[in-house]
Formats: structure tokens, C-alpha cells, sequence
């Protein structure tokens, strides 16, 4: 068979065409079926893996910034505070949703990715990050994630763009970042 591909390759591609027989397989309905449910299961329990190990960084990253965690486990709101974290309108995680429209869809998606960049940049500022860590985020997302979760850094607001929403104060030099007590005056300076 060798010898017939390198003399002749036309030849060896008949010989193969020929050997496959005109009828087709015989496949059982209910061996496909079986076979799809544990594909489409398999792949909404690694989906569920991968969405419970994010929330959980996601409520450590809030966990530093003063951000009440249980909004770290809800889809859309998840990612509507990371983009108010960043300094971002945190509407812009709509964009995730309009994936279902076709084609403008995608469009959005890709525009909400590149916000999602962005406002990452500022948390990683925020966090005392360099801008280089970003090139991590956009690689390795999860692994940017679990450094800014974990490591040492402490919330500064003060750095990039100034947070939004209401758990974070108005940025204020006199006292750290946070608001004045309640009904006190800013001290003499």
C-alpha cells in the first residue's frame, strides 16, 4: 500500500475510496442519545465548577474592596460590580447578555470584553498592580483572579479611576479614601 501512494497517489486515493463500503454504519438512536446527555452533562458540571471557583475570587477582590459578598454569586450582578469596582457604569454587563441576539450580539460581546480589560486594569491599580498585570487577565483571567484574591494588597480607591456605587464612600485625602463620620466636619488643617 506503501508503494502504491508514493508511485502513484491518485491510485492509493481510489484504492481508499473503493474499501469504504456504500452502506452506511449502523448506529443505535439510543446509544447517540446516551451519548449526547452525558456530553451535555459532563459539560454543565464543569461550567458549574468553573462558575463557583470565579465567584469565589470575585468575593474575595469585593471582600477588599468593602463590597457585601453575596454579589459575587449572582451572575449579571457579579460583573456589574466588578465593572463599578473599575471605575466603569456597571450597565455595561448587558452587553454579556445581548449574546443572544445574532451577529450584534457578538458584536456587543466583544465591546464588553474590551471594558472588561479595562476595568480590570483599574482593579488591578486599585489592588497595587502594575498595568502588565492586565496582559494575565487577558490570558489567564482565572489565574488573575486568584492572584488578586489571595495575595497581600489592600483596596486603594484613591488609585485610577475612583470606584462606583453605593458601598464605596466618596474618596475623601482627609480620611484615607473613606467619608467623614456621620455629622462630623473634615479637621483643621
Amino acid at each position: 500500500m506503501l508503494n502504491l501512494l508514493m508511485s502513484n497517489p491518485l491510485a492509493f486515493l481510489y484504492a481508499l475510496i473503493v474499501a469504504v463500503p456504500e452502506e452506511p454504519y449502523y448506529h443505535d438512536d439510543n446509544i447517540t442519545t446516551l451519548y449526547i446527555l452525558l456530553v451535555g452533562l459532563a459539560a454543565a458540571v464543569v461550567f458549574l465548577i468553573v462558575y463557583v471557583i470565579v465567584s469565589f475570587f470575585y468575593m474575595k477582590i469585593f471582600a477588599k474592596a468593602g463590597v457585601p459578598a453575596w454579589k459575587a454569586w449572582v451572575p449579571v450582578v457579579n460583573i456589574w460590580k466588578f465593572f463599578e469596582l473599575g471605575g466603569y457604569k456597571g450597565a455595561l454587563s448587558f452587553l454579556f447578555v445581548a449574546n443572544i441576539i445574532p451577529f450584534l450580539g457578538q458584536l456587543a460581546c466583544m465591546v464588553g470584553i474590551v471594558f472588561m480589560i479595562m476595568a480590570a486594569h483599574q482593579v488591578g491599580l486599585k489592588l497595587g498592580k502594575h498595568g502588565a498585570w492586565v496582559a494575565i487577565f487577558i490570558f489567564l483571567g482565572v489565574i488573575w483572579l486568584a492572584v488578586m484574591a489571595f495575595d497581600k494588597s489592600e483596596w486603594n480607591d484613591s488609585l485610577g479611576k475612583p470606584a462606583l456605587g453605593p458601598e464605596r464612600p466618596p474618596a475623601s485625602p482627609i480620611y484615607g479614601g473613606g467619608a467623614p463620620p456621620m455629622g462630623g466636619y473634615p479637621p483643621a488643617l
